[in-house]
């Protein structure tokens, strides 16, 4: 994990320099692969079929994704004739401009993001390109959608919100793979923004748990390949984290004591902006009730 300056609107760190290409390609299932964009350790996606490619998440600056796509068609044989990105945060997302040419698909909230937000120009300038650079997929996806990628059928679908409400997970049937984006991570802890929505996280991972079979693989935003059981596992911490912020606001205590009374899974760094949405979504701590009196009978 980077240690540079935070983002303005997401705790992933920006980086001070990015690698220009992604690490070495692993071909997890036939066909398709993984690669690393560094920093932050963004897991890049590549699915093949006969005569073209689909990449999974494009890096964080138009020239990273250029490598990206140079280097996928290299490895792939095949030109890249779709990108997919699976949420909106810059490591994610900003490089989709290198694959303005081909199908490019988000959900359609990131063309709403790129109209709205004001912080977008510092992250770029940040990163060394200017905010007219970015560009929106031009194939806004609502819930579902399939692709046919060179012959191989993909399927995109929106579960629900959780790690932000633009999250898209990419299904490869015949491989028994699932890219899920940050809603599962592998290398830490799952990364709550002040955009998460902490009470919808566990049910949207249902639906993503249901997609993998007993040997499936969840290709996550940041770390190694996980199984159905890894990805329980992680719907058990957003429920549980779902459900302390549930009783701290029943019983009335304020966000900025929720970390100190409540019981979590993860440090205050990891959860602290979730703490916030959370008690956001519930409309806040309810005020204590006056006890009840019983009148008695006349």
């Amino acid at each position: 994990m980077s240690t540079d300056q935070p983002s303005p609107d997401h705790p992933r760190r920006l980086p001070a320099a990015l690698q220009p290409s992604p690490g070495p390609w692993r071909e997890i299932r036939p066909r398709v692969w993984v690669a690393v964009a560094e920093p932050p350790a963004v897991t890049i996606g590549l699915v093949a079929g006969e005569s073209g490619a689909l990449v999974v998440d494009c890096g964080s600056t138009p020239a990273q994704g250029a490598a990206i796509r140079a280097a996928a068609e290299e490895i792939a044989g095949v030109p890249v004739v779709a990108a997919v990105v699976t949420h909106a945060h810059f490591d994610h997302w900003y490089g989709l401009g290198a694959f303005a040419d081909v199908l490019t698909i988000g959900h359609e909230s990131v063309a709403e993001i790129l109209a709205r937000d004001q912080t977008l120009a510092g992250q770029t300038a940040d990163l060394g390109f200017a905010v007219d650079e970015l560009v929106a997929p031009n194939a806004p996806l609502t819930v579902v959608r399939a692709l046919d990628v060179g012959g191989r059928r993909v399927e995109l679908f929106h579960p629900g919100p959780g790690h932000t409400s633009s999250d898209l997970v990419v299904h490869v049937p015949d491989a028994d793979v699932l890219f899920v984006g940050d809603l599962v991570e592998q290398a830490g802890p799952p990364s709550y923004g002040i955009d998460s929505q902490p009470h919808d996280w566990a049910t949207t991972l249902d639906s993503v748990i249901g997609m993998l079979g007993e040997n499936g693989l969840a290709v996550v935003g940041h770390g190694e390949p996980v199984d159905r059981d890894f990805c329980l596992q992680a719907r058990a911490a957003t429920a549980a984290v779902s459900g302390e912020i549930r009783a701290l606001v029943e019983r009335g205590v304020p966000a900025d004591q929720a970390y100190a009374e409540g019981h979590w899974p993860w440090p205050e760094a990891t959860i602290a902006a979730g703490i916030i949405c959370g008690y956001e979504q519930l409309g806040g701590p309810k005020p204590p009730q006056p006890p009840m009196i019983t009148l008695p009978m006349a």
